[in-house]
């Protein structure tokens, strides 16, 4: 399992920072994607999938819902109940600590994750990142570098490379379109070296609820 963040290439991946000052937001998202693909593998029997989420978050802790559906033989829906705290160093260094329990509609309560995720800006159109999750329950950690890099005010690349404790190693790599500030279009390549490549077209919709 991974941590998801709803544009549909997982990895759109920048960690979201706030600021120190108390303020409340709700955000929603919708979205669909050609597959939904997680650390290499396809969830949705390579077929297309519709996600979605909402969160609200206040002073830098948030709490997040997000589902999606699948095709893996056994389930066709995934939900996702996120906790956590984001914040961003003096320094500009953005981090995320948090813990996702993942559900499925028939397997049930399938398992969680504790994550630590950090970026960083070196420049106003280049970002870097990481992140460390670790499953308690089958104790296995997984490690993942990102990186995003603006080409322009519209289009932008990005990818990532991740292991997995004792399995899978991951990566992606794909172009973003901002058709305005609140959907994208994302055009992406997986690939594992236990599965073969996809070629994965998403189309995301984000926006903000609630903000005070």
């Amino acid at each position: 399992m991974a941590l998801r963040i709803l544009s549909l290439s997982a990895a759109l991946i920048g960690l979201a920072t706030v600021s120190t000052a108390q303020s409340v937001e709700v955000t929603a998202g919708l979205g669909v994607t050609s597959n939904y693909i997680s650390n290499g593998h396809t969830l949705s029997n390579d077929k297309p999938a519709v996600q979605g989420y909402i969160e609200g978050s206040f002073s830098g802790f948030y709490g997040g819902i997000w589902m999606s559906s699948l095709n893996d033989g056994t389930d066709n829906t995934e939900t996702d109940l996120s906790l956590g705290y984001r914040n961003e160093l003096p320094n500009g260094l953005g981090y995320d600590i948090g813990y996702t329990r993942y559900l499925y509609n028939n397997s049930g309560n399938c398992c969680g994750e504790f994550a630590l995720g950090m970026d960083y800006s070196p420049s106003d159109v280049t970002t870097v990142g990481g992140s460390v999750s670790y499953d308690p329950g089958s104790k296995v950690n997984t490690v993942e570098l990102t990186g995003d890099y603006a080409l322009n005010d519209q289009f932008s690349l990005s990818g990532s490379l991740g292991k997995v404790q004792h399995a899978q190693t991951y990566a992606d790599l794909g172009v973003s379109y901002s058709l305005n500030d609140t959907s994208t279009v994302d055009m992406r390549y997986h690939d594992a070296n236990d599965a073969r490549g996809r070629l994965v077209v998403g189309l995301a919709f984000d926006t903000s609820l609630f903000s005070r």
